[in-house]
């Protein structure tokens, strides 16, 4: 019994930039799915879709296809830091969320 084989890799570019701006550091993310399946359910025309000569045949035999995309557009990812104010303003956010819950939470428990 033959099985065909497909392997999908995509590769996008990242740089990351830290808060120092010292050197920007490159690298390469990537993601990677395979797929098999028994060959009397395909046709070679929906494995390899670019060759004329065998559209619409039957594999005779084991098959691999192996593909991979690399994206033209970059990720830049960069450091930065908070200036006091907004650390503080970030802190009053979170404490009054907690203290509204709290009073929402108490008000539904304790209510009548």
């Amino acid at each position: 019994r033959s099985t065909v084989f497909e392997h999908y890799m995509k590769v996008i570019p990242r740089r990351y930039v830290p808060v120092d701006e010292g050197d920007a550091m490159r690298v390469y993310e990537y993601t990677f799915n395979s797929n098999q399946f028994p060959a009397e359910k395909a046709r070679v025309d929906d494995i390899f879709d670019y060759d004329e000569d065998v559209v619409g045949k039957l594999p005779s035999g084991p098959m691999v296809k192996f593909q991979y995309d690399i994206s033209g557009m970059e990720v830049v990812t960069r450091e930065f830091r908070k200036n006091f104010l907004e650390w503080i303003l970030g802190c009053c956010a979170i404490l009054g969320g907690v203290y509204t819950c709290a009073a929402i939470t108490e008000s539904v428990v304790f209510a009548g």
